[in-house]
């Protein structure tokens, strides 16, 4: 990093270059790579600070940002020995280049105008490979690739006013975003997958007369063994936002200070969607159900190849649209009790946007409603102990309704699933609650020893959820953890030689909404150390990250039999030096 006056008072730069590679910890067995998992970030960041006078200042930056990362999910058999056995080497690139210009005009004591101005665009390709487990043939291919590319543009425009007593402002707010998504997948279905789609598929009346015959479902597999199918997913979005906005501050006494605001948001959406599903391949049972061993295998032949066929249908629903509308007001109250102590109350209403998509397996037209969210909250701030000790706690609660809820479409596995991909849908929860309360604490004992510590706790619950006949009332929110804990201690010598350690803990929490037991993420509690020398312009220390090698999940996909497993113990080197 550079800082640099150009001319004193008037114009300065600064330039800073970012760049950091991992080779991770995962091993591909199948292409006998060690670093599959391997990632590599690079981020440049300019700045230009223009003042041609003490009430005109304008700071434009520009930032760039590339990253790419390699596969991170591994075959759930032992998902700690970190093994992956795809056929295809995973990425995932990242191009990302943004300009905003900040500018701000003193008018006089009281007033000033501010205006932020944003221009950034994004392009992301992605290639994963579908059979990362070792249950998978491995001469399937079995692969998506995916294609993104999004243009934002935003303005806004804030009038400031501040005096003694309040601080205010008005504004408005416009945002325009382009996006564009091409996915391509291809999958060849294993015979164990084609199995168990046949049983899910089939009654126990099919099955009995194939038995009848003496026939079964492996014969089946064996007629439609080598199924490939491929899929074209493509959407173009246009939106626009619209806002205007008011927010103040009111000292109405040193012991009352009152606050709020209110926001009328407008959001515009046009979306075009395209579904092709190619031909199934080499299955000769589909063209003509005759041909099976036997009669008695035709009518489970004609009933499968129908929903297959089924499958296939080009959808395009052409322009869709939607509009959504919202008036946010929030109000609070700050009570300033002595120097030290202050307590609050708030009272906010959020809001997301509906839309819509299409589901990348069997190409499903879904729309979805905005969300709307008040949040309530208590807080409380103190310092004690002549403020060696500080203690602040917030208690919250949120009442949602429609919120937009991830969730997987029930398919048939094995037919109308492409292996590795997961069906997702947004959809609406009808009503659905947060409650909790978090506190944290610094306290300083002695000038060579610091302190901090927090817990948390959180209560989520849909109260009214239904989703394909299945009721998710009363479930947990996905990876909403109940109980979080932190806490570090920082002890420096005399000499420059510091000792520093924090640890922290997460409940047990779900991965999907309907809190499906085989995806439990356990509980965890990660550890980490370092031991340093810090004087005048260097920092240097040795450092340990997950100290104790705890091992832990951070996702689960049971479609493709892989999980994502959490970063391992790790050692290392830092120096910083900073030269005036």
């Amino acid at each position: 990093m550079i800082n640099a006056p150009i001319i004193d008072d008037k114009l300065a730069i600064r330039i800073s270059a970012d760049f950091r590679k991992s080779d991770g910890f995962n091993r591909n067995i199948t292409l006998n790579k060690d670093d599959i998992d391997s990632e590599s970030n690079v981020d440049l960041r300019g700045k230009v600070l223009f003042e041609p006078s003490k009430d005109f200042k304008n700071l434009i930056t520009v930032s760039y940002s590339k990253r790419r990362e390699g596969e991170n999910f591994v075959d759930d058999l032992d998902p700690f020995a970190r093994l992956s056995f795809g056929n295809i080497e995973t990425s995932r690139e990242t191009d990302n280049l943004s300009t905003v210009l900040d500018s701000e005009i003193t008018l006089n004591d009281n007033w000033s105008i501010k205006n932020l101005t944003s221009f950034s665009t994004t392009e992301l390709d992605s290639l994963r490979g579908l059979n990362a487990s070792r249950t998978f043939e491995q001469s399937d291919i079995s692969q998506s690739d995916a294609k993104q590319t999004s243009d934002i543009f935003t303005e806004e425009l804030r009038l400031h006013y501040k005096d003694n007593k309040l601080k205010a402002h008005v504004g408005v707010y416009y945002s325009n975003d382009k996006r564009t998504e091409d996915l391509n997948a291809i999958a060849r279905s294993s015979d164990a997958q084609l199995r168990e789609g046949f049983l899910d598929v089939l009654t126990p009346g099919d099955l009995a007369g194939l038995a009848f015959f003496g026939f079964g479902v492996d014969d089946l597999v064996g007629l439609y063994s080598g199924l490939t199918t491929s899929a074209l997913n493509q959407e173009d979005v246009k939106a626009d936002n619209y806002a205007a906005f008011t927010e103040f501050s009111f000292d109405y006494s040193t012991f009352l200070t009152i606050f709020g605001g209110l926001r009328y948001d407008v959001y515009r959406e046009e979306r075009k969607n395209r579904f092709n599903r190619n031909e199934f391949s080499n299955i000769a049972a589909l063209a003509n159900p005759n041909s099976c061993l036997h009669p008695a295998l035709v009518a489970a032949c004609t009933g499968i190849n129908g929903g297959i066929n089924g499958l296939f249908a080009n959808i395009d629903p052409g322009t869709r649209k939607s509009d959504s509308d919202a008036l946010l007001p929030s109000i609070g109250v700050n009570l300033n009790w002595t120097e030290d102590l202050a307590t609050g109350f708030s009272v906010k209403r959020g809001f997301r946007a509906g839309g819509g998509g299409i589901t990348p397996i069997n190409g499903t037209v879904f729309d979805y409603d905005s969300e709307f969210v008040w949040n309530y909250e208590l807080s409380f701030r103190s310092q004690w102990f002549d403020k060696k000790l500080t203690v602040n706690a917030n208690a919250f609660f949120l009442d949602w309704t429609d919120q937009q809820v991830s969730v997987r479409e029930d398919i048939n596995s094995g037919l109308s699933s492409i292996p590795g991909l997961d069906n997702n849908r947004i959809e609406n929860a009808g009503r659905s609650e947060v409650r909790g309360f978090e506190i944290e604490a610094f306290a300083q004992p002695t000038d060579e020893l610091s302190l901090r510590g927090s817990v948390g706790y959180t209560e989520t619950e849909f109260k009214e959820f239904t989703n394909n006949g299945v009721n998710f009332a009363g479930n947990e929110f996905p990876f909403a953890p109940e109980w979080t804990l932190s806490g570090s201690a920082h002890y420096m010598f005399a000499n420059g030689i510091y000792l520093h350690g924090n640890v922290n803990y997460q409940s047990e929490v779900f991965s999907d909404a309907r809190n499906s037991q085989d995806r439990v993420l356990d509980a965890r509690t990660i550890v980490n150390a370092k031991v340093g020398y810090k004087k005048d312009n260097i920092d240097a220390y040795v450092f340990a990250t997950n100290l104790f090698d705890e091992e832990y999940l951070e996702s689960v996909s049971r479609s493709t039999s892989t999980v994502i497993t959490g970063a391992g113990q790790a050692f290392g080197v830092r120096v910083n030096i900073k030269l005036d």
